[in-house]
């Protein structure tokens, strides 16, 4: 029982965090729109014309002004057509309102544009996810990291969703990449999912090595006594 108390606990928790749109922006996969100076045929004064747009594009989105923002970075997509990252700000802007078709549509452009737009597989994947369409989330990720193949936060969400989906052993193999970086953001976490993994696969020994260390080493202390319950239960 405490080993399902967990599980959807876990589940809840990555639901929340895959999907990027939040009452914060920062918290947005919103990769800076680069205006490249490279593309531009014209001299200093059109790339400041176009900075000063794509600042204004942003100012209307600050200010909840949606459909005006969108009709600014249209103006810039005119100019550089082929900047992805400019398709992306839009899809944000879709993503918060909720539109999701609208959204996805604009992060297949980015990605049609640039392949290796890392934010536009984040939000497409969170998208599906609120919509529990878990194998269209999978091939998604799987797409993304054919591309991006050390991309640490697609393979993280990867795992994730053989762990909702009860791809046990596939999970698992996922997760132990992570091994190796101890500096990345989500490690902490990777160690929760492995223990209660192992627990399901039936290897109580690993299941306590990786619920001791996170106990013994996370800041986090949201699951913390959850997780000192389900070990005291184990052991």
């Amino acid at each position: 029982m405490l080993l399902k108390k967990n599980k959807t606990l876990l589940v809840l928790l990555f639901i929340a965090s895959l999907f990027l749109i939040s009452c914060s922006n920062q918290e947005i996969s919103n990769e800076d729109t680069k205006i490249e100076k490279q593309e531009l045929k014209e001299d200093e004064k059109k790339l400041e014309e176009l900075k000063l747009k794509e600042d204004e594009a942003k100012a209307l989105v600050a200010n909840q002004k949606y459909e005006e923002a969108i009709m600014k970075y249209s103006e810039i997509i005119i100019e550089q057509p082929t900047n992805g990252y400019l398709n992306m700000s839009v899809g944000n802007i879709y993503l918060k309102q909720n539109k999701y078709d609208e959204a996805i549509n604009e992060y297949n452009k980015a990605l049609e544009k640039d392949s290796k737009i890392e934010g536009a597989y984040n939000n497409i994947a969170g998208i599906y996810m609120l919509k529990k369409d878990y194998d269209k989330t999978l091939e998604l990720l799987n797409k993304g990291l054919a591309v991006l193949s050390e991309s640490k936060e697609l393979r993280f969400k990867k795992a994730q969703i053989l762990f909702v989906k009860e791809e046990y052993k596939e999970a698992i193999k996922e997760f132990e990449y992570f091994g190796e970086y101890k500096e990345y953001t989500n490690y902490m976490e990777t160690k929760r999912f492995l223990g209660i993994l192992y627990l399901k696969e039936g290897n109580k020994e690993k299941a306590i090595e990786n619920l001791q260390y996170y106990i013994d080493n996370t800041q986090d202390e949201k699951f913390k006594e959850n997780i000192k319950n389900l070990l005291k239960e184990i052991k």
